[in-house]
């Protein structure tokens, strides 16, 4: 049976209030720990490895900054559910559509440049996370980027 436009709207509607509902009403009855998520863990893990060891001696600060890591983690993930939900399929871009202002520039210049970026790229490999463990996720961005 064939529903009409306005039937299909409404019940998408519908559909993204109660998950908006869902999302957030908190339940008391059966909270969510962040601690049983597998990926929420290693994320713990994570930051807690870029903590320098001088600074792990104040554990009630740590405690609380990692509170805020997590609140803060649990808040980007219900605004990137609703996000994704309430997006207009129509208006969605595709990752794959269309080259980026850069790649474009590196194919108009040529393969002129490679000595120099290839002894560049060598260079920032090596010494990149000697200087600031957080600039691996700037050099991660640059090989999406660039590559």
């Amino acid at each position: 049976m064939l529903k009409s436009y306005t039937a299909l709207r409404r019940q998408r509607e519908e559909f993204r209030q109660r998950l908006v509902n869902l999302i957030i009403n908190k339940d008391d009855d059966q909270p969510i720990d962040i601690d049983e998520i597998p990926s929420a863990k290693k994320g713990k893990c994570y930051v807690l490895a870029l903590v320098p060891r001088r600074l792990m001696v104040w554990e009630e600060t740590l405690a609380k900054s990692l509170e805020d890591v997590r609140e803060d983690f649990m808040s980007a993930m219900k605004k990137s559910i609703i996000d994704f939900v309430l997006q207009d399929p129509s208006f969605v871009k595709s990752l794959s559509e269309g080259e980026s202002a850069s790649r474009k520039e590196l194919k108009e210049i040529g393969n002129s440049f490679r000595p120099c970026f290839d002894t560049g790229k060598l260079k920032m490999e090596r010494n990149l996370n000697v200087i600031n463990p957080c600039l691996s996720v700037l050099l991660d961005l640059w090989y999406t980027k660039y590559r």
